[in-house]
């Protein structure tokens, strides 16, 4: 770092803001023995915390709740355009501006506790002195202000007030530590705990920076996982064919049965699992019932089947077993809930899951009607990665527009929806879950909280 025309005081400046003389091979040595963590920080050396004034922290990350990157930038440059003259506004500034004015620049709940905490600090609410207090009296004196919760004190504690023992803890975060370090959701903050300074803050930023990218390049296994469950089903699919048309006596029943069932449960663990994972199930259950009532008006499950059962008649014909059993298992495997939720958790999420679990379940379909149907079952391998990893790509692109939450509440409501399709799996009950009328469910989360964002 080397300013050659600045001030001393301004060279310092700089250097303090900007964490320059933090020691990446320092770090590397905390986190001897941890190779994923050695990855991930060989992979973003330049990264540092940013040592920002704590009223300017503490405005953004009110801001940032249930918001997106671009967005938090947009509404910060309003403040600075529209209120602070140029500059970013003082507390004084934004008490003065009002809830009104706020409001009108797009701020909407957030408004108010902008306001608010302005005027708290405008009375004073002393910021810079918590500089001097310990972790817990710091934080306990944040989150009397309006608008903070436990997440934005922390940040504010780690960003701006230079306490290296906070943790802020977020969707990526968790996940990180979950997929990475095998630490469990409820487990994470004392993990972070029981670390040095030094590891904590690598768990809190590099962890953050880096499960929040698709295209992180630290950790290689990570970023196969948005098409894996594709290529795996549509692998499934060729080698079920393979087997199945050297089958031509069939399958027993009772074989088909044990094995379906065995299926069944592993699809309902995997829903169930999902499911558990929401930080609102209030949102998850009035998303399902709101989306079940779409999708019955709608009646869309009637109409995948007869836009299934219209395919098979116009393409297929009677006495070509090849087109039959490809035109078969294109439907079988493609139009059906598991697709579109498990295509949708691989590009939100990184996670294949549920495209691996069908991938057994096409797997098995395949080899059982390539027994009679021949190799054209094989071939429907194709289409299906073109759907699958159409909404799959599509979901990708959306999730760097949504905020994280929303990506937990959808990946939450798609699960609810495996589980349904276990429960038909299984067929103890005469009435069939009709799955495909509660697709519009997986919208709702994530309608909603962008929506909130904008109010």
């Amino acid at each position: 770092f080397d300013l050659p025309d600045a001030r001393p005081e301004d060279a310092a400046f700089f250097a303090s803001y900007f964490d320059l003389d933090f020691s990446t091979e320092e770090l590397l040595t905390a986190c001897e023995g941890c190779e994923i963590a050695q990855k991930a920080i060989r992979a973003l050396p330049g990264l540092r915390l940013l040592n920002q004034p704590p009223w300017e922290t503490l405005v953004g990350f009110i801001t940032s709740a249930n918001n997106n990157v671009a967005r938090i930038r947009k509404l910060n440059r309003a403040l600075i355009e529209q209120v602070g003259g140029g500059l970013f506004p003082t507390p004084e500034q934004l008490a003065s501006a009002g809830e009104a004015c706020l409001r009108s620049m797009g701020f909407g709940y957030r408004a108010p506790y902008l306001v608010e905490t302005a005027r708290r600090v405008a009375d004073g609410f002393d910021l810079d002195g918590l500089t001097r207090c310990d972790y817990e009296t710091a934080h306990r004196a944040l989150v009397t202000l309006p608008g903070v919760g436990d997440k934005v004190a922390c940040c504010v504690q780690l960003f701006s007030l230079g306490d290296r023992s906070a943790f802020p803890v977020d969707v990526w975060v968790r996940r990180a530590m979950r997929d990475w370090l095998g630490i469990d959701k409820k487990d994470v903050r004392a993990e972070a705990l029981r670390c040095s300074g030094l590891r904590r803050v690598w768990c809190s930023s590099t962890c953050f920076t880096a499960r929040g990218r698709a295209s992180f390049p630290a950790i290689g296994k990570e970023r196969t996982y948005h098409m894996l469950g594709l290529w795996v089903n549509a692998a499934t699919i060729i080698l079920g064919a393979l087997v199945g048309s050297r089958l031509r006596g069939g399958i027993p029943e009772k074989y088909k049965d044990t094995i379906g069932y065995a299926l069944a449960l592993c699809v309902l663990t995997i829903g169930i699992q999902g499911a558990i994972q929401t930080e609102n199930m209030m949102l998850v259950i009035v998303s399902a019932v709101v989306g079940s009532l779409i999708g019955e008006a709608l009646r869309l499950e009637d109409r995948l089947d007869s836009l299934g059962a219209w395919v098979q008649k116009r393409l297929a014909k009677d006495d070509d077993g090849f087109s039959q059993g490809f035109i078969s298992a294109t439907l079988l495997y493609c139009v059906g809930s598991m697709a579109v939720v498990g295509s949708i958790e691989a590009g939100l999420q990184n996670k294949p899951d549920t495209l691996l679990a069908k991938a057994v379940l096409d797997g098995v379909s395949a080899l059982i009607l390539s027994s009679s149907m021949g190799m054209g079952v094989a071939l429907s391998a194709l289409p299906l990665l073109a759907y699958q990893g159409g909404i799959a790509l599509l979901a990708m692109l959306l999730g760097n527009f949504l905020p994280a939450e929303a990506i937990a509440e959808v990946s939450a409501t798609g699960s609810l929806l495996i589980i349904g399709l276990g429960f038909n799996m299984l067929g103890f009950s005469k009435a069939r879950i009709r799955v495909g009328n509660m697709l519009p469910a997986i919208l709702i989360p994530a309608v909603y909280l962008a929506v909130r964002s904008l109010l």
